[in-house]
């Protein structure tokens, strides 16, 4: 997908995005407070994502279109 990715300050992004995939993040996730630097995910959620990183994240965007790095332990 082209377009032009805009980052609002609620790191809501539009435009065109890659999806490579999807996932579900584990269903007995249990909830916790998230840091900034984290996607929020609630358990049994899809996620897109976007980018694979090397240190065991990925770069996904959760249901609400909030795009952030998560761990992949919290993934089916």
């Amino acid at each position: 997908a082209s377009g032009h990715l805009r980052k609002s300050r609620k790191r809501q992004y539009t435009g065109g995005i890659s999806v490579l995939y999807q996932v579900a993040v584990n269903p007995t996730l249990t909830t916790k407070k998230w840091s900034r630097k984290e996607l929020p995910l609630k358990p049994g959620e899809m996620i897109d994502v976007i980018i694979k990183l090397q240190n065991n994240k990925l770069v996904g965007r959760n249901t609400e279109g909030k795009c952030m790095t998560f761990f992949c332990s919290l993934i089916l």
